[in-house]
């Protein structure tokens, strides 16, 4: 049977989070930190908070809820006096607004003349779609496990799939790979 449909990641595949964090670190102006390992904290608070969702340990949480948490946390971490409502937003909100890896949506269009190109992805609905539109990618659909109701690499993300062909692969991300 032929390949009709590419379903993969896009947060760090296609988008840069750690560069949006940055971003939004700039904008807020924020007091000196090491800002890298500020953003590092961040992703790997978020992934941590996501799998203890998956094992039932912290009731359901969005994606969107997930970040501000790990951002809130990472952001205590660091010592410094608390973050006005205004940049705990700015912060909260910047990986709707990721920047694209270059060549990223040149190869999303080129795929999408033979293929459907779909995500699923962790990220919330307004990260995918917000940082789609800022990149100007445009996908056949958009899987958010916000939306599905479960968490990567959670074996019920991946049963309605209807190539039952199409398993959790074993790279860092718990992606989709043929079986």
């Amino acid at each position: 049977m032929a390949t009709r449909a590419l379903i993969f990641d896009i947060g760090g595949t296609i988008f840069d989070w750690n560069a949006a964090l940055l971003d939004a670190l700039e904008r807020i102006a924020a007091p000196p930190l090491d800002r890298r390992a500020f953003t590092l904290g961040c992703r790997a608070g978020f992934l941590q908070m996501t799998r203890a969702v998956v094992r039932g340990e912290v009731a359901w949480m969005t994606a969107d809820q997930i970040l501000a948490a790990a951002v809130d946390a990472e952001w205590k971490k660091t010592g410094l006096t608390e973050l006005p409502a205004p940049d705990r937003f700015e912060l909260a909100h910047a990986w709707r607004r990721m920047p694209a890896w270059d060549g990223a949506r040149d190869a999303i269009a080129s795929l999408r003349k033979s293929y459907v190109a779909a995500p699923l992805t962790l990220l919330s609905w307004p990260m995918a779609v917000g940082s789609s539109r800022m990149n100007g990618i445009d996908w056949d659909s958009i899987l958010s496990c916000d939306v599905l109701g479960f968490y990567k690499p959670d074996p019920r993300c991946y049963a309605g799939r209807r190539d039952r062909r199409l398993r959790p692969g074993r790279n860092h991300d718990g992606g989709l790979s043929p079986q």
